[in-house]
């Protein structure tokens, strides 16, 4: 397991949106987005594929009174996207991230979300941003799938926000 900043890209992506919190909208999500898949696309030309969590209380503030999980994979230019589809495009929020390397059981990924936004100002000096979503990103498996894949958990975190910046660069008198 391994922490460090990273940039994220912003990125067009497919997704589908299902409303809830927890493992449940998570399951949901990527059930109906690999049942859509296979009905426009090899699912085995899918590397990489992204959990968005929106609303969490875990980002500061209060939860969303609505929270919502998108399951999305890079968008492919052959991907057919009609009008009656789940499927929809959207941009996957780029910017720097607080990235944990986990390996494990999916039922860990909530601590461990809460842990990292918890502990994110502290270990990197840049406080958590409640606009952008936290994000999974699942490397080398069938979308959203755990087993024989590599799990990067993504918090957002502020740099225009930091404090440390802010010490280092007093006003001039």
């Amino acid at each position: 397991m391994s922490k460090g900043l990273v940039y994220l890209r912003p990125m067009k992506v497919t997704h589908v949106r299902v409303h809830g919190a927890g493992c449940d909208a998570a399951n949901a999500a990527w059930t109906d987005l690999s049942t859509h898949l296979h009905d426009s696309l090899s699912i085995n030309r899918i590397d990489r594929s992204f959990g968005m969590i929106f609303g969490s209380a875990f980002l500061g503030g209060t939860a969303s009174p609505e929270p919502f999980y998108d399951a999305a994979i890079e968008w492919l230019p052959e991907m057919a996207l009609s009008p009656d589809s789940p499927l929809r495009l959207r941009t996957l929020p780029g910017g720097t991230y607080l990235r944990h390397r986990m390996e494990g059981e999916r039922d860990q990924v909530r601590d461990t979300f809460r842990e990292l936004c918890l502990r994110a100002e502290h270990e990197t000096g840049l406080p958590v941003d409640p606009k952008r979503p936290l994000i999974e990103i699942y490397i080398g498996s069938q979308p959203g799938k755990l087993s024989g894949a590599r799990l990067d958990l993504c918090v957002p975190v502020d740099p225009a926000r930091s404090k440390s910046r802010d010490e280092d660069h007093p006003a001039a008198a």
